[in-house]
This record gives structure tokens, sequence and C-alpha cells, in this order.
């Protein structure tokens, strides 16, 4: 009788490990500064493939997954504001092909990366990020005032060969 309800205890206790880590993960894409649900839902679909270096159709799709290259291969426009730590990480350029409507955009990527965005041969300065770690589909979201025309994205320091990322404009 006893090793019944010790038994019963342990697979309790076990069930509610578990719950309880489900419920965090689901937590923890709840806890960035901004809703990101349209983000993971374009991110679990299938996605347009793109390598660095291509051009992006914005209003053809929102979002891409990137293959990347090593660090020393990838032709930046620009310097990256913040070099690799490990000069092994992975890196990639995309070219959004045109932002027809001026205003706050969201870049929302599934990995750890720094992230330019190069307009008019400047750096772009972001106005807000969130991350989290600990969401599947999202590590983090960056948000910047974008005016008409191509936009570079710059992308750097990641860890895997290939990072998904969308960029869309914030809806008010």
């Amino acid at each position: 009788m006893k090793k019944n309800l010790f038994a019963a205890v342990l697979i309790t206790s076990a069930v509610l490990i578990v719950s309880s880590a489900k419920t965090q993960q689901g937590d923890t894409c709840d806890q960035f500064a901004w809703p990101i649900a349209q983000e993971r839902k374009l991110f679990k679909a299938p996605l347009l493939e793109l390598a660095s270096g291509a051009t992006m159709k914005l209003a053809a799709a929102p979002a891409a997954a990137v293959r990347l290259k090593k660090f020393s291969d990838v032709q930046f426009s620009r310097a990256p504001e913040r070099m690799p730590k490990n000069p092994e990480a992975f890196a990639g350029v995309i070219e959004i092909d045109s932002i027809k409507e001026p205003g706050l955009y969201q870049l929302t990527a599934s990995e750890e990366a720094w992230i330019d965005l190069i307009q008019n041969d400047a750096f772009v300065k972001s106005v807000g990020h969130s991350g989290k770690r600990g969401c599947p589909e999202v590590r983090k979201s960056i948000r910047f005032q974008l005016g008409k025309g191509p936009v570079i994205v710059q992308i750097s320091g990641v860890e895997a060969d290939a990072i998904k990322f969308a960029l869309l404009p914030v809806r008010q």
C-alpha cells in the first residue's frame, strides 16, 4: 500500500513539473514588451528561403528563413556596429526591396543575433527592443522607424547557420 502511494505521489510530482515547464514556456513568449503572435505564426509556417546576399520583396513575403555564412565570408554594406563575440559565428545580409509606407516597423528574429538596419547608407537606430530566452520560435524583436525605400538587414553573431526573421509594420 505504501509503495502504491509513493508511486502515485512520484507520478503526480512528475506531471506537475512537466505542466509547470510548459506553462513557463508559454508565459515566456507572452513576456515580450509587445505582441509577437503574428511572427510566431509566420515562423511555424513554410517560409521563403533566401541565401545571404539576396533581395526580399517585402510586399510578397514579410518573413524569410535565411541561410547564413561564416562571418568572415559576408560582404557587409557597412561594418556591423557590434562585432561578434565568437569569430566562428554566422552572418548574412538581406536587402529589402522597398518600404512602401514609412513608419514604425518591428523586426523579429528566431535566434540570438546582432541586427543592423541600414537605410540611405546610414544605420537606423532602434527605438525599442525586447527579447526572451525560452520562447521556442522567437528570441528577439526590435523596433525601427523606417522611411520609404530599400533597407539592408545585416545579421551577425548567430551561432546557427540559419535564422528566421520577419519585418512587419507596427499596428497601433
